[in-house]
């Protein structure tokens, strides 16, 4: 998910008068030159975990005793971590890989599946299942069990309960699901926060985003309504089903698709308007995935037929086919930018901020390797601090950028 500028600014002691103003424009500036189509998916061909970078393959997995396929990714700087399952005669264990190998394992005893992947202070966090019940996981232990399911008074019904939709912002881990019954869930830090239920109808919770103090879910009712929740409350509804969101710069943004005849068409919203038809209904097409970076809008739909056809959407037109392979996530690096801000708060102090050519640093730290991120997530410059404790930045373009020393971040202006 995409950082807004007002975020940045919340989170760090700048001066609010003069850095709003200078931010404002930098950012107009940053916003309207930055082009980054470099957009990653992750799916699988046959028993084989693919992850491509523009439609072209940058990683295989496979494994001689299990099947492997990948649900999510997430991708932080240069690495990719991608979510999934290891199966074999329809059972299946939750794995996670990081740059096409074998990072987590996370469960031996039992089956169940990883649905969301987040990175934050450089640990991996999961959200999935083990057997009936939702859990997270961090790194490859389970932290929080989100609730439990198994069998409900007499052995009769067997009750599931799903976590599907993982988000870090801080130290708050925040999940979305549900359980079999149809009642929709988020937590905070392994706690339930709220439930969305009513009596008579089902609901399934399939994506979570944060934006400052609000809580955006999106997913749909088993009578068909696509529905966006605001901290537990309906926002807005659409006849159909709403698979995924983003939300960015304030404005949310959401796909999935609606019935026409006997197809389905594909579509987005932005708030609660039809933004764009990526499908006339004449197939049974779905919008899987959304990511926005830059007001450019990237979705991946789904064409069932005698083979799914997947293909990549930007802007409502279509930007790549990916044909017979089997695509279920897409990202963008800059969208992962969580990764870099959901760490230690720094300890040390930097001025003056904005900077034109030179920024020192107050703390106690010498001779300390250094990393300055654009707002991209990209590492755009390494250096060893020197005695003096300052960095010449009078070749970075104008930006917002990220300093990184040792495991501890603190962001400035270049102007």
């Amino acid at each position: 998910m995409k950082i807004t500028l007002q975020n940045l600014i919340n989170r760090y002691y700048f001066d609010m008068k003069s850095v709003l103003i200078t931010a404002l424009a930098l950012f107009t500036v940053i916003t309207t030159n930055a082009q980054n189509d470099d957009i990653y998916v992750a799916g699988d061909v046959g028993k084989i975990g693919k992850i491509w970078k523009n439609n072209v393959e940058l990683y295989s997995a496979e494994n001689e005793e299990y099947s492997v396929g990948f649900d999510c990714i997430y991708v932080a700087g240069d690495d990719i971590y991608t979510g999934g399952t290891y199966s074999k005669n329809t059972v299946y264990f939750p794995v996670v890989y990081k740059n096409g190998q074998l990072l987590h394992r996370l469960s031996t005893e039992e089956q169940g599946y990883a649905n969301s992947v987040a990175i934050s202070k450089n640990s991996v966090y999961t959200c999935g299942s083990i057997g009936y019940d939702a859990v997270v996981w961090k790194d490859d232990k389970v932290l929080d069990t989100l609730g439990r399911g198994g069998y409900n008074s007499g052995g009769s019904t067997t009750r599931y309960i799903y976590a599907n939709s993982i988000q870090i912002v801080g130290n708050d881990i925040y999940v979305a699901g549900y359980t079999s019954a149809g009642i929709g869930r988020i937590w905070k830090n392994g706690a339930e926060l709220y439930s969305i239920e009513e009596s008579g109808i089902k609901y399934t919770l399939e994506g979570i985003a944060v934006s400052g103090n609000d809580i955006y879910a999106v997913g749909y009712s088993d009578n068909n309504m696509g529905i966006v929740w605001k901290n537990g409350t309906e926002l807005y509804s659409e006849p159909g089903r709403f698979f995924a969101m983003c939300v960015s710069d304030n404005n949310i943004y959401v796909t999935g698709y609606t019935l026409v005849g006997s197809g389905k068409s594909a579509k987005v919203w932005k708030n609660g308007e039809l933004l764009y038809q990526l499908t006339d209904g004449t197939n049974d097409t779905r919008g899987r995935d959304i990511c926005v970076i830059d007001n450019d809008v990237y979705v991946l739909t789904r064409k069932f037929a005698s083979t799914s056809q997947d293909i990549v959407w930007k802007n409502g037109v279509q930007f790549y086919d990916m044909e017979s392979q089997h695509a279920e996530a897409i990202c963008f690096p800059s969208s992962n930018i969580n990764s870099i801000t959901n760490v230690e708060k720094s300890n040390f102090q930097i001025y003056p901020n904005p900077a034109k050519n030179e920024l020192f640093i107050d703390g106690e730290i010498y001779n300390s390797n250094i990393e300055i991120y654009n707002i991209k997530g990209e590492k755009i410059l390494t250096d060893k601090l020197t005695e003096s404790k300052s960095i010449n930045i009078s070749s970075l373009p104008i930006g917002i950028y990220v300093l990184k020393i040792g495991n501890h971040y603190e962001k400035f202006i270049k102007e």
